[in-house]
């Protein structure tokens, strides 16, 4: 038994969707051509080269964060990563309530603080049975 697949598909599957996307950056309208999977934060600091936009390091994404997609810019994962392991360690990670107070004074440009306080519980629990 064969299978075909259709010209279009096959197409698709090697080259990824290109886009053009039209954002207004610093008051500038600026115009791109992006792969369809290409994030904002990919797209200011490969594309327009405005580097001052960072993505944070990894250990924060590696131990729980994918698992609950904490954030979509990365503007706060810093400032974030930081708290949340200040948070566990000065043992104040006991429920989210007591995430949320300890961590309010973090900036979150994307609203992905129910996110963070799962990543952060998780992050809790994993470093608990880790010790």
């Amino acid at each position: 038994m064969s299978a075909t697949v259709p010209r279009e598909a096959s197409r698709a599957l090697a080259c990824p969707e290109r886009l053009t996307v039209s954002l207004t950056v610093n008051g500038q309208q600026r115009a791109l051509i992006l792969d369809s999977r290409t994030t904002l934060l990919d797209a200011l600091r490969d594309h327009l080269h405005l580097t001052g936009s960072k993505k944070g390091c990894g250990c924060w994404r590696q131990r729980c964060a994918n698992r609950s997609r904490p954030s979509q810019c990365d503007y706060c994962t810093p400032g974030q990563i930081l708290s949340a392991i200040a948070c566990v360690h000065e043992g104040k990670a006991n429920d989210a309530t007591s995430i949320r107070e300890y961590m309010s004074g973090n900036l979150c440009r994307c609203g992905a603080y129910p996110h963070i306080v799962t990543a952060t519980e998780a992050a809790s629990r994993k470093m608990a049975t880790e010790a």
